[in-house]
């Protein structure tokens, strides 16, 4: 290494086992306090979600969207019918928004 080089270290993907380097471009945890992984592990930009992505579902990422999509018919048939078709009306990234605030209250796991 030379000098003003830093050391990046390689992580694995805890979603994918995608092999990343951990910084902010390929890691989606880079700098989050406290860490969320383990030790050695990390989370891609396709599985943790990318900022700079055109689709709502690459923003969010892979990991995300399939915890939404699994919580997202629980949240709507608990809906009344004049709610639920609000919430199907709304866009993705709203209804995963909704689901997760439904998470964080403890009202869905």
């Amino acid at each position: 290494m030379t000098a003003g080089e830093t050391s990046v270290s390689e992580l694995v993907c805890t979603c994918c086992g995608t092999s990343i380097k951990d910084n902010a471009k390929e890691n989606a945890w880079h700098g989050e306090t406290p860490y969320p992984g383990d030790a050695g592990t990390g989370m891609c930009r396709k599985c943790g979600g990318d900022p700079e992505a055109k689709s709502p579902r690459a923003r969010l990422g892979f990991a995300v969207t399939m915890f939404v999509d699994a919580r997202i018919p629980f949240v709507a048939e608990r809906l009344s019918k004049n709610n639920r078709r609000h919430f199907f009306s709304m866009p993705y990234e709203d209804q995963a928004a909704f689901v997760m605030r439904l998470v964080e209250k403890g009202l869905v796991t």
